[in-house]
């Protein structure tokens, strides 16, 4: 795109951007958080005095961080405010300048290329549309970062966005909820990078996985780099965390926490028994340090950290949205059906996600634990 053949200035003398592609619960969290990073990292004069710009927290620009979101209501709350509010776990709210918009061109107007993509859409369609909008939205010696839940979605990417874009792949178990113009931080968790294998750069001006992980830990988040060769681990052990508790919060509607409180009676063995099976399949991959026990472990972990947070599949179930089973779950399954292993328990909330998913809201009805739970028992003991 012409995005990036414009000729651009030395690094000291223009603003630092940020773009999030995907305005949901994440990517608003990410806006948010990283506004008073993207405003530090760029030289400009003295701050404005504008109400806006104070209650941001002071000198920051709403052109630093742009959203590209589809969600109009929305953006037109984030334009209005010319930020976003933010709810911390503690304290009061505060107002962090960002701007949203749905249209490339306009973010390129008044924000110009941006320096790092932050992915948070859901789905195939929606991640092929943010490649291609990162293609252009990106200067060069930028970087891509997917965060996205579940797995297939580095080679859309890379399809979309072009095989010279530099991508990073990564996760993270931070929770948050959102409403049109606000955020709020639901659950602290840990974001891990992999370190791409693209050759190093020393230009002035471009980055990598670890510029990108010292940025996100200025801006609060509990953030690991980890070597290329750790990608498929790192991505499997969300994975198993995603399958064994957004299915059962969206079936039985609940917050995550509830899960690790066993309420109602059953969740919490039914997500050890989901744990267990995904782990099984990892082994059988050939992934290392994927114990049963510290599989659980991480999903209770998971669970109890975020445990006020509603999951973004219950949440698009609430809303009669298409969820992420496929790249969650269903990645779980057929992997087991190529292996040849047995995931009951997985299969029957797959089953059940693409009922609900093909049901009108009217039909939607709570899954009995006990009829999720009447398979052939999985031992969880003396397994390693």
């Amino acid at each position: 795109g012409a995005a990036r053949s414009r000729p651009e200035p030395p690094r000291a003398m223009r603003p630092f951007r940020i773009g999030v592609l995907g305005g949901g619960a994440m990517g608003s969290l990410w806006a948010a958080r990283l506004a008073p990073v993207a405003a530090s990292l760029s030289p400009r004069p003295l701050p404005s005095t504008a109400p806006s710009a104070a209650a941001a927290g002071g000198g920051q620009d709403a052109n630093d961080v742009w959203i590209y979101t589809r969600w109009q209501e929305h953006a037109r709350r984030i334009q209005e405010q010319r930020g976003v509010w933010y709810q911390p776990l503690e304290g009061s709210r505060s107002l962090r300048s960002c701007q949203a918009s749905d249209s490339v061109d306009e973010i390129l107007n008044n924000g110009g290329p941006m320096d790092i993509g932050f992915v948070f859409v859901k789905g195939k369609e929606a991640t092929y549309t943010s490649g291609v909008a990162a293609h252009e939205l990106l200067r060069p010696g930028g970087i891509l970062v997917t965060l996205q839940n579940g797995m297939g979605h580095e080679e859309i990417l890379r399809f979309a966005a072009g095989a010279s874009m530099k991508l990073a792949i990564g996760t993270t178990t931070v929770g948050a909820t959102v409403e049109p113009g606000i955020v709020t931080l639901r659950g602290e968790g840990e974001t891990v990078i992999a370190r791409g294998k693209y050759s190093k750069d020393r230009r002035s001006g471009t980055l990598d996985a670890v510029s990108v992980g010292k940025i996100m830990r200025n801006a609060g988040f509990s953030t690991n780099i980890v070597p290329p060769e750790e990608k498929l681990c790192m991505l499997w052990k969300k994975l198993i965390v995603n399958a064994s508790i957004n299915p059962i919060t969206a079936l039985f509607g609940i917050q995550n926490g509830a899960i690790h409180a066993d309420e109602p009676h059953g969740v919490r063995s039914l997500a050890e028994g989901v744990a267990t099976e995904a782990a099984l399949v990892a082994q059988k991959i050939g992934l290392k340090g994927f114990s049963v026990e510290d599989s659980i472990q991480s999903v209770m972990r998971v669970s109890l950290n975020t445990r006020f947070n509603t999951s973004s599949m219950l949440t698009d179930v609430r809303n009669g949205k298409k969820t992420e089973i496929e790249t969650i779950t269903g990645w779980v399954c057929s992997e087991a059906d190529r292996l040849e292993i047995d995931v009951p328990l997985n299969k029957k909330l797959l089953y059940h996600i693409r009922n609900i998913e093909n049901s009108p809201g009217s039909e939607r009805t709570v899954v009995a634990v006990e009829d999720l739970l009447n398979f052939q028992e999985i031992p969880l003991k003396g397994r390693k």
